[in-house]
């Protein structure tokens, strides 16, 4: 689905929900759109017209990435690292390997290559980790591997030296003499350089994010493009705006656009810290339920973690992004049953969109978990979407009968609620492995969940692990969209660096430390702002905050701290930033776990420049009745825990704070459907947020 948010200077909200059409995604935003601008009785002119923000974010240049469907692209590299590509890394290798395939490596094949041995070039040279130049440029190499690159016809060459990080002008030099080489052949071809799209250690990373940036974002601008066009058709006066996937927004224009891949589940985790803020609670688990993915999150102690180097499609990036754990698990995974074995296999496929699950009448052929929502009386056949989809649930029912409950030899009920306890347990195991690695208790979290299936499923997810409290909203199948306002304009700037501290380091050496700190600092500020207010941002609208990655020296892990002030201008100020990095460590780890003794090691320094815009404002009501009454509409058959029930019906948006519901009930949305078990409760805060309370 694309999912629209509306959001008005006084911060009120309306939600659109729409097919999502990822041949163009335009289609499907301006379908969204119009069902949100319906919802507020104004027209697609009257809106796109009125607003200063409009942010569209995705997983369209993933899936060009996943489906292999990038440009052609060719590497000139270091001698000797032409293999580099083909090597890999062996935990980018190993990622998203079940455990038995693991342990059986017959079953193993390293990803695909972006570009193949035959388009790979080396050229001699080389820079030392100080910065030195070792051998210099042999530009006749270059030129040599230019033309076969031309020859070859790509699309785009990548550069990548080892070191240039350090020092790039070696690769400068490469990019000067390839430009010069196509344009004598007349052609069109892109040049990306490394230490342009991200100038941090660990070479095979940085290798990753220039082919990556190279490869998939060709499709994505193109699309993003699409929708900043039918946007400005309808009357808007800006240029569009999408999401970092370190939680800020960005230019469509960024010139670093893989950076914004993964940006649609970070949405959440903004939304939930939002959320956090209202409800005073700083320990927060985010759960992500869609129609292929369980997402979560987690900010404990009020720390989200930045993780500097993410999976994405099994290879390994320089791309700081807000952490997030994921299995297989959502309502359009396809169900199997082995004829033989008679073991029940859940996904990893997705009916997706389209054909989607056989409810939907679209062409699917094999049964999802959807279908088995269905199948039990929890979806409503007549007001999927609002009755803009009308499931055919005899047609579910009959298919699941043939392809699964008949060879299991159990009834259809009995098999179609197990299928949904395999998934539900699924994901309960994998919220109890993320709490379990942040030593803190269970009882200090508290559980938010959303995506269309969120809600849906959140009884069995959320049972038995003693949250804090468990929260559901009125708009979960939009919640990362609603996160996504709440993000500020942002543009962040690292580079790596090597200081280690000693632990007993002298006033000297504490200045002398502090001012190669602030010299680098002042040098990506001058970088951050330029581009801000390129993109038409005021200067004194603009904040700057710097920040390190810190680690005790010899550890294997960094802590992301922000500093405590601008400038290192003395020995106490050094010792300010040491004490803000070992608060952090204390609140992310323990306090018995510091290790001052050690010494202190800086691996990056960085700096995030904002720029505030415009968020949604949840409006603080008083509690009233908690007869949920007026939210009544009926009673509905639903087959929950082993047997059929009488479940009362409400209209999710029609509870107000105060309202009480008492299971078995189903509380339905266009857009979701709450399942509350027999015996369990709901309860409306003054937020008009949804409180889950297990028996």
């Amino acid at each position: 689905m694309t999912d629209t948010i509306l959001v008005d200077q006084d911060g009120h909200f309306k939600i659109g929900k729409s097919a999502t059409t990822p041949k163009d995604e335009a289609e499907g935003f301006l379908a969204s759109a119009q069902d949100a601008a319906d919802a507020w009785g104004i027209s697609l002119e009257t809106l796109f017209s009125g607003v200063n923000v409009v942010l569209y974010s995705g997983t369209g240049m993933l899936n060009t990435l996943l489906s292999r469907t990038g440009r052609k692209l060719g590497l000139i590299t270091t001698k000797g690292l032409e293999d580099m590509i083909l090597m890999g890394r062996g935990l980018q290798a190993w990622a998203d390997y079940s455990y038995a395939d693991r342990l059986h490596a017959v079953t193993h094949h390293h990803p695909d290559p972006l570009v193949p041995r035959r388009r790979t070039h080396g050229v001699t040279e080389r820079i030392d980790q100080f910065g030195d130049i070792v051998l210099p440029l042999y530009e006749h190499e270059v030129s040599a591997a230019a033309k076969k690159l031309i020859a070859d016809k790509v699309e785009a060459i990548c550069i990548m030296t080892i070191f240039s990080h350090v020092n790039p002008v070696h690769e400068k030099r490469i990019a000067e003499i390839c430009r010069e080489e196509v344009q004598k052949a007349g052609a069109d071809i892109l040049i990306y350089t490394s230490h342009e799209v991200r100038p941090v250690i660990r070479e095979q990373s940085r290798l990753n994010s220039v082919l990556i940036e190279a490869y998939a974002t060709s499709r994505g601008r193109k699309q993003l493009k699409g929708i900043e066009d039918v946007s400005k058709k309808y009357g808007f006066k800006y240029g569009v705006q999408t999401l970092l996937s370190f939680g800020g927004l960005t230019s469509i224009n960024h010139p670093r656009l893989h950076e914004t891949m993964i940006s649609g589940p970070i949405g959440g985790i903004l939304g939930a810290a939002y959320v956090g803020k209202l409800i005073g609670n700083d320990s927060l688990i985010c759960s992500d339920m869609g129609g292929t993915s369980f997402d979560m999150g987690v900010i404990s102690r009020g720390q989200t973690r930045i993780e500097n180097e993410p999976l994405m499609d099994r290879f390994k990036l320089n791309v700081p992004t807000l952490h997030l754990d994921t299995i297989g698990a959502g309502a359009g995974m396809i169900l199997k049953v082995d004829p033989l074995t008679k073991k029940v296999s859940l996904g990893p496929e997705s009916a997706g969109s389209d054909p989607g699950p056989i409810c939907f009448a679209k062409g699917g052929t094999e049964p999802t978990i959807a279908d088995c929502d269905a199948i039990l009386g929890r979806l409503n056949p007549y007001y999927f979407l609002g009755g803009k989809v009308v499931l055919q649930v005899e047609k579910a029912r009959k298919a699941f009968e043939e392809k699964c409950s008949s060879i299991l030899g159990v009834g259809i009920e009995e098999a179609a609620e197990g299928m949904i306890d395999m998934l539900e347990a699924d994901a309960n195991n994998a919220l109890r492995r993320v709490i379990s690695g942040q030593g803190i208790h269970p009882s200090e979290f508290t559980l938010l969940s959303y995506g269309g299936s969120g809600p849906l499923h959140l009884a069995g997810c959320s049972r038995g692990i003693g949250f804090k409290d468990i929260i559901t909203f009125q708009f979960a199948a939009a919640f990362s969209a609603f996160g996504c306002t709440t993000a500020d304009f942002m543009r962040r700037h690292s580079v790596s660096t090597q200081h280690d501290i000693g632990a007993r380091a002298s006033d000297d050496e504490l200045l002398a430390f502090g001012k190669k700190v602030t010299a680098v600092w002042n040098d990506l500020t001058k970088a951050a702002v330029d581009e801000m207010i390129e993109d038409g941002h005021a200067r004194d609208k603009i904040k700057t905050v710097p920040f390190l990655m810190m680690r005790y020296t010899g550890q294997l892990e960094d802590v992301e701290v922000m500093a405590p002030l601008a400038e290192v201008n003395s020995a106490d100020d050094m010792r300010k930033v040491i004490d803000e990095f070992e608060a952090v460590y204390a609140k992310v780890n323990h306090r018995v776990s510091r290790y001052g003794e050690a010494g202190f090691t800086i691996t990056e320094l960085g700096l995030i420049a904002t720029a505030d815009k415009v968020k949604p404002v949840l409006l603080k009501r008083p509690l009233g009745k908690s007869d949920p009454a007026s939210a009544h509409k009926g009673v509905r058959e639903a087959y929950i825990g082993g047997r059929w029930h009488k479940a009362n019906l409400y209209e999710m948006d029609l509870l107000q704070p105060g309202h009480e519901v008492i299971g078995p009930a189903i509380i339905e949305h266009p857009a979701t459907t709450l399942v509350v078990h027999p015996r369990d409760r709901v309860h409306v805060d003054e937020w008009t947020l949804l409180h889950y309370t297990h028996a």
